[in-house]
């Protein structure tokens, strides 16, 4: 258990009720105000008590090993992917989907966490909601989303595909693919992904660049869906078992 200090913000309507394997139980939330010495209090201080994820962050566990093989990161990132498809499935978009933000527990399963920018992607009639604030963090953010504060619209939950890309890749590889989307690098990979890995020493299955184009494509109207993600043949290929992952941290 983790007593977390959090913002007002964060605390999302319906994140409490979410209940998935690969979700970060929150299991309370409130508000409290200290007293000074003077007598006076504090504006409200807001935290949550969630799961304590002791093998901390995916981004560290992927940093040590300087990418993941095939099999491994197959393992990790459809923990990522079955996340996120229970999100969308309760009418979020979490538009903050980072390495950072998967954990892992005691036994190296993942859960996702910091929901501060989900937003509702459903409206009162049950009708798709568009959204348009500019959030998240800049390596991860889908290109329709740049200089969107109140201008156009975006799906949500195809921006959180795009981040999901940028996980995979900095999962396989270990390095980012790009600053930033639409930059030199993203359209170097978008072009010619295989010479663009092959100028960092990278190699990587055919079928697993497809599912990065597919899901780090500019147009959000062609990129996939969760439910293409989550069907991609490259899942079905194997996972590395538990052994596998309790022999690589091991070895780092």
């Amino acid at each position: 258990m983790l007593l977390k200090k959090t913002w007002e913000s964060d605390l999302v309507p319906g994140y409490e009720e979410m209940d998935h394997p690969n979700v970060l139980k929150v299991m309370g939330a409130g508000s409290a105000s200290l007293i000074k010495l003077d007598g006076t209090k504090t504006s409200p201080r807001y935290f949550t008590v969630t799961d304590f994820c002791e093998n901390g962050e995916l981004f560290d566990f992927v940093s040590a090993a300087k990418g993941l093989n095939s099999s491994m990161t197959r393992r990790f990132f459809l923990q990522c992917v079955h996340a996120v498809n229970y999100v969308h499935r309760k009418g979020f978009a979490h538009r903050d989907l980072k390495m950072e933000n998967f954990f892992l527990d005691a036994d190296y399963y993942v859960k996702l966490a910091d929901f501060g920018l989900c937003k509702k992607t459903i409206d009162r009639n049950g009708q798709k909601k568009l959204l348009r604030t500019y959030c998240g963090s800049e390596t991860y953010i889908a290109p329709e989303m740049r200089g969107h504060v109140s201008e156009e619209l975006y799906d949500g939950q195809k921006a959180d595909i795009f981040s999901l890309g940028v996980i995979l890749y900095i999962m396989l590889t270990g390095l980012l693919p790009f600053r930033k989307a639409l930059d030199n690098h993203y359209q170097e990979f978008m072009n010619d992904p295989i010479a663009h890995l092959e100028s960092y020493g990278k190699k990587l299955e055919p079928a697993v660049i497809e599912l990065l184009m597919g899901m780090l494509e500019q147009d959000p109207a062609k990129r996939m869906d969760i439910s293409k993600v989550l069907t991609h043949r490259w899942l079905d290929y194997g996972c590395a078992t538990r052994a596998d992952v309790q022999s690589l941290v091991k070895s780092n």
